[in-house]
């Protein structure tokens, strides 16, 4: 089966095409490092597919959900060492596009070699997205095929408005992603990828849960 990229190379005008997109590829690069010299702490923004995405303030209930589940995974990390969490602010920079995930954990050697000045990250190993009206096209489109493409190993997506999470694992030789499991409020989720995590899904929307939650956690150390 012929591939898209062999139908541009044989077609007449690839050189044309070529010449179109490295001239495209560096206007896109130099937006890039402009977007990212203008960053500022206090923005929440992306750079996806070439574009500033700028984020609205977010509903309590996606602060809430995202403030919970970063605490109950923050304290498992810290306590057995496992790695590094990032909330919000950590810049993820692909070979494209640059995001700011909800939530981000790092393992091994890569949550060893971030320095305190380090402004721009790899690709995590497990990514949380709590998503929202202005920003579910992009979880579910290009930031999901952009994270499996680069290997991360695990992704959630938290939808507060139904109250589960679907919890997606990656398939390493299609480099994409295999059909979620989807736990909802009542349930239970288990990380895959960081070691002994596992929480009531309740806990991530609930301050009464994520509070017996933490006890129950606690009694695990």
């Amino acid at each position: 089966m012929t591939t898209k990229a062999e139908l541009i190379y044989l077609d007449p005008d690839f050189p044309v095409m070529l010449d179109e997109l490295n001239t495209a590829w560096k206007e896109e690069q130099q937006r890039r490092r402009i977007f990212r010299e203008e960053l500022t702490p206090e923005m929440k923004a992306e750079f996806i597919e070439g574009q500033v995405i700028m984020h609205s303030p977010a509903m309590a209930r996606h602060i809430l959900a995202t403030k919970h589940l970063c605490i109950l995974l923050q304290t498992w990390v810290a306590e057995h060492r496992l790695g590094l969490v990032t909330m919000e602010k950590a810049l993820v920079c692909l070979t494209r596009n640059d995001y700011e995930p909800d939530i981000a954990f790092f393992k091994g050697f890569t949550a060893q070699s971030v320095s305190p000045t380090l402004m721009e990250f790899p690709a995590p190993d497990f990514v949380v997205e709590v998503i929202s009206p202005s920003t579910e096209h992009y979880d579910r489109g290009i930031k999901m095929k952009d994270y499996a493409s680069h290997g991360v190993s695990e992704y959630w997506m938290v939808d507060c408005k139904l109250r589960i999470v679907e919890q997606y694992l990656l398939n390493t030789e299609a480099r994409r992603y295999d059909a979620p499991s989807k736990h909802e409020e009542s349930a239970r989720v288990r990380s895959k990828v960081i070691e002994g995590f596992e929480i009531p899904v309740a806990a991530i929307f609930d301050e009464h849960a994520q509070h017996e939650a933490m006890k129950e956690m606690m009694k695990l150390f």
